[in-house]
């Protein structure tokens, strides 16, 4: 049996160890666009405020993927697939093929369409490359503004705030 899951976050990578305990034998390959093992996204902030180094973020490393028989691609972009021929196509013209196929890549940000929210400078917090771009727009920043009063939102203002900025 060929398990094939596009996402890496927690369903995805909770998905792949389920199926691995209950099929020791199947072949389990995980598809994502993301650069890193699975992270925990709720500490995106900790990280942004530089209370964590990226490495503390990693919940699952390398050899986890390889302990359990887990093949990972990572920056692989699905573009299409035919669900009669049990097929998924990548960015890249690769072929994947499966029995079972789960898709567990989860939301993207939404960005209200306001005038200048395109601009440089405007970012949602959604994943590792997100902070990544925060940070290294934040360095020469002393004053942001937060659209979004949720968890995210608060919790993005007092990382800002942690490193000095007016929020």
């Amino acid at each position: 049996m060929e398990y094939l899951i596009i996402g890496n976050g927690v369903a995805g990578t909770t998905a792949a160890e389920n199926i691995r305990n209950n099929d020791k034998e199947g072949k389990i390959t995980i598809v994502t666009e993301e650069d890193s093992p699975f992270y925990y996204r709720i500490r995106l902030n900790e990280y942004i405020s530089g209370e964590l180094i990226e490495s503390a973020l990693q919940s699952k490393k390398n050899q986890w993927y390889e302990d359990m028989g887990i093949t990972l691609r990572l920056k692989t972009r699905v573009t299409g697939g035919d669900a009669s021929s049990r097929i998924i196509m990548t960015e890249e013209g690769k072929k994947l093929f499966y029995d079972r196929l789960l898709l567990a890549a989860g939301s993207s940000s939404f960005i209200p369409p306001i005038k200048g929210s395109n601009k440089k400078g405007v970012f949602a917090i959604r994943n590792l490359q997100d902070a990544r771009a925060i940070i290294a727009w934040a360095k020469d920043v002393r004053e942001v503004v937060i659209i979004g009063g949720g968890l995210l939102g608060l919790e993005a203002g007092n990382a800002f705030r942690k490193l000095n900025m007016s929020v």
